[in-house]
């Protein structure tokens, strides 16, 4: 398929697109590009849900076969696809793993072929390699394995004419990789330890392989079964069987990143919470975004534009947010203006998020306190005696409060324009979302990114929920503003960061988690295992 075509200009099409094993950095740079131009996303159940944020204007149906529940029939999916496409519709169907590696992508294919709608087939990491990998267990290593068996147990007890050898596969040797085998384990090592293979067989199971979830059992075939049992492991899983099982305890790397297997809540506003969760999720974080607020842009008005004409009468312009920065240069480029407007003006930026969002619009803030609150923006002005009889223009949200604009002119400011650039709305928060947090016995991190963030998600909740939250959560906070609110609120914080920065507020949500014993998170190392031995 070339280029997607619009939806105007013929019938629609179809692409087949392997989302991986779980884990949604795995989904490739095609299938990305695919769901930003399609207009309909049909999605395997099993599929990380957080991947549709790659198609915000398309319409999204979950459908798919898991263990243990009603699945939709493969006909239905079918003729789903068929239906959607003659109606001129641009379809992504994603599916789990690699399309075409037990997942039923050759039907669906055929189908399409048959109905003549055009498709695409774009290949996925399949969780038979990636789930071993993600677990410490290689597949190949020329000491242990130097082949591989890649096969289905689901046939095992659902077919009359199985067309699987299982003693066959226990001569041939090497590592055997079972896909979708839990329920029909117990007949497939009897089969596999009949035909010869030795019940001292090393075997792993790898339960939500690539997720924050993921859980490993390790045994011998003889005791895999009991193992299984008292672990409680359910679908999906996938077991590993042979030799290179001994390498695990050297390899397992995925575990042992500083947030493996915590639940993060992001309250962020949707627009700013990605650089956060990206990065809790590389520390191993099972992320919730759950934002109690949204970001909207002000209409561009004549004051509005008054203002930057005149910038060049201003001595200071202030900003206390990155998203400050972003809303203004909106409102600069609709009148034809670039950063040279702003040349002989201070710049003053509240911290680092914001010093770079000015960075990358070629402005290096000329001013940044030393704390990265209002307050010290205050008193770092004060100190160098730069308030005085100078002019400041501040670029704001409608909800920053005044204590800024009324100390600047109790210092002498000569003038003080407080600009609403853009404003802060809040984000309703569903009872149902804050249940599923403590699902599991789980003990949640909430972590809070600014105090509008916590008054909205007090104001979203009844008393009882709040009280749920301050009883059974790890509340993190950004800084000690957002702090005081949180404890005004009726929450408990156990951390507040160091510093009022995104990676601060990291740091302290791994202190949280897991105290001294791991290394101090450092951006430039996002990609490293951080942790000790």
């Amino acid at each position: 398929m070339k280029h997607p075509q619009t939806k105007k200009e013929g019938k629609g099409w179809v692409a087949l697109v392997g989302a991986g094993p779980g884990d949604p950095g795995l989904l490739t740079l095609r299938g990305r590009t695919l769901l930003k131009y399609c207009d309909l996303v049909v999605s395997d159940a099993l599929v990380d849900r957080s991947i549709f944020s790659f198609a915000p204007q398309a319409k999204k149906i979950v459908l798919g076969k898991r263990a243990g529940a009603v699945s939709t029939p493969q006909k239905k999916i079918e003729r789903l696809l068929i239906r959607q496409a003659k109606k001129g519709e641009r379809i992504v169907r994603l599916k789990g793993g690699d399309p075409f590696v037990f997942g039923r992508g050759a039907e669906e294919v055929l189908a399409l072929k048959k109905a003549n709608i055009p498709f695409e087939i774009v290949p996925g990491v399949s969780a038979g390699h990636a789930v071993p990998a993600y677990a410490g267990i290689p597949l190949t290593h020329r000491d242990y394995s130097s082949q591989v068996t890649f096969v289905t147990g689901h046939e095992a007890g659902h077919k009359k004419d199985r067309t699987v050898d299982w003693s066959a596969l226990a001569r041939l040797g090497g590592t055997i990789v079972m896909f979708m085998g839990l329920r029909q384990l117990p007949f497939i090592l009897r089969k596999l330890n009949q035909g010869g293979l030795s019940s001292e067989t090393l075997i792993s199971v790898i339960e939500w392989g690539t997720t924050p979830n993921q859980k490993v059992i390790s045994g011998t075939m003889a005791d895999i079964e009991r193992r299984i049992k008292q672990a409680q492991i359910k679908a999906p899983a996938l077991a590993v069987i042979g030799k290179v099982n001994c390498l695990r305890p050297l390899l397992n790397w995925f575990e042992r990143r500083p947030l493996f297997g915590e639940r993060v809540v992001v309250t962020r506003a949707k627009e700013q919470a990605g650089a956060l969760t990206g990065r809790l999720r590389t520390l191993g974080a099972e992320v919730y975004e759950l934002p109690t607020i949204e970001i909207r842009p002000v209409p561009h008005t004549k004051e509005i534009e008054r203002l930057l004409l005149e910038l060049k009468n201003f001595d200071f312009l202030v900003f206390t947010s990155a998203n400050g920065v972003k809303h203004f240069w909106n409102h600069l480029e609709k009148i034809g203006l670039d950063s040279r407007s702003l040349a002989g003006v201070t710049t003053v930026a509240v911290g680092p998020g914001t010093s770079q969002a000015l960075l990358e619009r070629g402005i290096r803030a000329d001013l940044v306190p030393s704390t990265f609150t209002t307050a010290h923006i205050l008193e770092m002005l004060k100190n160098k005696n730069l308030i005085a009889g100078k002019q400041f223009l501040l670029a704001r949200s409608d909800i920053a409060t005044r204590e800024l604009v009324f100390g600047l002119i109790e210092s002498g400011a000569a003038l003080v324009k407080d600009l609403v650039i853009y404003r802060t709305k809040p984000k309703p928060v569903h009872s149902k979302i804050i249940n599923e947090l403590f699902s599991n016995g789980r003990k949640p991190c909430v972590a809070f990114t600014s105090a509008s963030t916590v008054r909205n998600f007090v104001r979203a909740l009844p008393p009882r929920k709040i009280s749920l939250i301050s009883r059974k959560s790890r509340v993190i906070s950004i800084g000690p503003v957002t702090t005081k609110t949180a404890k005004e609120a009726g929450l408990k914080v156990l951390r507040e960061a160091s510093d009022s920065t995104v990676d601060g507020l990291i740091n302290a949500t791994i202190e949280a988690c897991r105290g001294k014993r791991f290394l101090k998170y450092r951006p430039e190392l996002e990609r490293i295992p951080l942790c000790e031995d």
